[in-house]
């Protein structure tokens, strides 16, 4: 007796001869959920918003309620700010690295959001403070303070910037006071300055820490220095406190309060908790120009157009480097995903997975040539319940769903073109840019799930007669395949038991399921008492 029986259904394998396939792995899936073994069909598209942006859009974002939306790649992420009361929001690949809040990001008239923004960082001051000693001192040969003076920009929100230079040496004693001329203007730009602070140092030598002398506005350019020591504050912070490079690409978010990004082959690091604040102490260079960065658990993973780097620490000024020991290229950017517990990308060869076991490129999923034919350069792609969905045009607008290990593949066929996506990190929702329109994936009605089974070799050819399929709901739609040619086209409308015409006999079998709702365990036999027996 002959039989054929499918109680798991997994992804499709197009790079494995179908007489190979493992019992459950397919020659093709389409719209299929596989996630708990049973076939189920994905819901489409439901409709939730309408963008007023002009152009085609790669880039969305959801902050609280709003979308924002971009025609370039832009990378987004929420800022790591303490008590942050507005809801700070930052990104890069819009010019200069930026950053918006509540009242600027949707204020200002117009629905194409973020409708305004601030660029990163406080410059520093470029020229020092001219410092002169005015007054007559009580007592002429009392102890001297050595005084030097710096000054910083401050902005509304409290962000500090690094120091101006050195101002020369004055020498003050009780009685006198220190006139500073020559503050530096407002450097003006896209940035949100309204403040200045001075600090000088603290007791009498050239080397002792900077303090506090007072905060004022930043359109005052001078400034008459009566504060005791006793009564200066904190010692200056910023010293470090770049601003970010004008061409940070590719801003992630790391633990601890950690942004990273990246500009040609060098990595940078903000100030923990200060997303303003990115010391140039903190850049680490790689010998190959980054593509793209994704981070999992402390690791950061920087993508290259060679070998990929993995750095990894709790605090930036501690990240160790560690260069891949294989090449792993990643051709598009846009298609780099933090899946949470490893990092995945198109390569020229295959996908290239990296995780806390290293690098790897999943192979056998696709040959050289077929993922070549996917044309991976035109690739972008989102997580969806912890897998890679992927969006590509090789003439023809495609998709695909993979999970890292490579056992469920599935294209994806929503019947239109998607130029952008997000997915809501709290419900693991994906939203579709669809021309103008933002829709929800898996909302819509139920899309049409299809799954064809690999070669099944029977002792000899044998005509199975007789079938049963568990499903939620019917009809199910049963195509039979035998020795490569269609036998039988068959609507099943319950899970009783079903007859299939006689008439032929074949020694391989491959068959297709199609319906739209939850397909369970097909087991199909030559004879009613075989099958009552599986």
């Amino acid at each position: 007796m002959a039989n054929l029986v499918i109680n798991a259904y997994f992804g499709y394998r197009p790079g494995t001869a179908p007489r190979l396939l493992r019992p459950g792995q397919a020659v093709q899936a389409v719209n299929a959920d596989l996630r708990d073994g049973n076939l189920v069909a994905f819901g489409g598209l439901m409709q939730e918003a309408t963008l007023t942006k002009a152009g085609t859009l790669q880039t969305l974002f959801r902050w609280g309620s709003t979308w924002f939306s971009w025609t370039q790649d832009v990378d987004v992420v929420l800022g790591p700010v303490a008590n942050d009361t507005e809801n700070r929001v930052y990104w890069t690949g819009e010019g200069a690295p930026k950053m918006s809040y509540a009242g600027l990001a949707t204020g200002g008239g117009g629905t194409d959001y973020p409708t305004g923004s601030y660029d990163i960082g406080v410059p520093a001051p470029t020229s020092a403070i001219t410092a002169t000693v005015t007054g007559t001192a009580t007592d002429p040969n009392s102890t001297p303070e050595y005084r030097t003076y710096v000054e910083t920009f401050l902005s509304a929100k409290g962000e500090e910037g690094p120091p101006s230079p050195i101002s020369a040496q004055v020498t003050w004693r009780d009685g006198q006071s220190v006139d500073l001329t020559n503050l530096n203007p407002n450097p003006g730009g896209n940035r949100n300055l309204n403040r200045r602070r001075i600090y000088r140092t603290d007791v009498g030598a050239t080397a002792a820490e900077f303090q506090l002398v007072d905060t004022i506005d930043i359109a005052t350019t001078t400034y008459t220095d009566t504060v005791a020591t006793t009564n200066l504050g904190d010692v200056l912070a910023s010293a470090e406190w770049d601003p970010p490079p004008s061409d940070l690409a590719g801003l992630t978010a790391m633990p601890n309060g950690i942004l990273a990004g990246f500009r040609n082959n060098e990595v940078c690091f903000c100030e923990p908790f200060l997303p303003h604040a990115w010391p140039v102490a903190y850049r680490q260079q790689s010998t190959d120009d980054i593509v793209g960065l994704g981070a999992f658990g402390n690791t950061l993973l920087a993508a290259t157009t060679s070998y990929p780097l993995l750095l990894s620490g709790a605090h930036p000024a501690s990240m160790g480097m560690v260069k891949g020991e294989v090449p792993f290229p990643c051709v598009a950017k846009r298609a780099l995903v933090d899946l949470g517990y490893s990092i995945i990308y198109p390569g020229p060869k295959g996908p290239v997975v990296g995780d806390t076991n290293g690098m790897r490129l999943l192979e056998g999923i696709w040959t050289p040539d077929q993922w070549a034919a996917l044309n991976p350069t035109s690739m972008h792609a989102y997580r969806l319940f912890d897998r890679w969905l992927v969006f590509y045009d090789n003439g023809t607008p495609g998709a695909f769903l993979l999970d890292p290990a490579g056992q469920r593949l599935t294209d994806i066929d929503l019947g239109a073109t998607v130029t952008a996506g997000w997915t809501a990190p709290d419900t693991g929702t994906f939203y579709a840019v669809v021309g103008s329109d933002v829709q929800s994936f898996g909302a819509g009605a139920a899309l049409t799930a299809r799954w064809r089974s690999g070669e099944v070799l029977m002792p000899h050819p044998v005509n199975l007669g007789f079938g049963q399929l568990e499903a939620d709901a019917y009809p199910v739609t049963l195509r039979l395949y035998g020795d490569g040619a269609l036998q039988v086209t068959q609507s099943v409308v319950s899970s009783r038991v079903f007859v299939l015409p006689l008439g032929y006999e074949a020694r391989s079998y491959e068959v297709e399921l199609e319906g739209t709702a939850s397909i369970g365990r097909l087991k199909l036999a030559e004879s009613a008492e075989e099958l009552n027996s599986l």
